[in-house]
C-alpha cells in the first residue's frame, strides 16, 4: 500500500488549482459550522502536510457531513431515497 508520504494523485491539475480546489472543499466545510485551520502550505499556520493530504481530508470531511446531515436532517424514506439517487448520479457524472 502506498503511504501519504510519497503519493501524487492522479490529476493534471497544477499546484495553484489544488490550493484552489483545497481552499474551496474548506469554505464549504466552514459554511457548514465546521472551522479549520489556515494551513495550507504558504499560510500562516502552515502544518506541513502537502496540499493532496489537505484535500483529501477536506473532502472526506465534507463527504462525511454531507452524508451525516442527509441521515439526520432527512431520516429514512423518500427525501434520502432522493438524497442518496442525486449523490449517485453525481458520482457517476464526474467519473473520469
Amino acid at each position: 500500500m502506498e503511504t501519504l508520504a510519497n503519493w501524487q494523485p492522479n490529476s493534471s491539475w497544477t499546484m495553484a488549482e489544488w490550493l484552489r480546489e483545497a481552499r474551496a472543499l474548506r469554505a464549504a466545510l466552514h459554511a457548514l459550522g465546521m472551522t479549520t485551520p489556515r494551513c495550507l502550505p504558504g499560510e500562516p499556520a502552515d502544518c506541513g502536510a502537502s496540499v493532496w493530504e489537505h484535500y483529501a481530508t477536506y473532502a472526506g470531511m465534507l463527504k462525511g457531513a454531507a452524508q451525516v446531515k442527509a441521515e439526520c436532517h432527512l431520516g429514512p424514506g423518500p427525501g434520502l431515497d432522493l438524497a442518496e439517487r442525486v449523490y449517485a448520479d453525481q458520482v457517476a457524472s464526474h467519473k473520469h
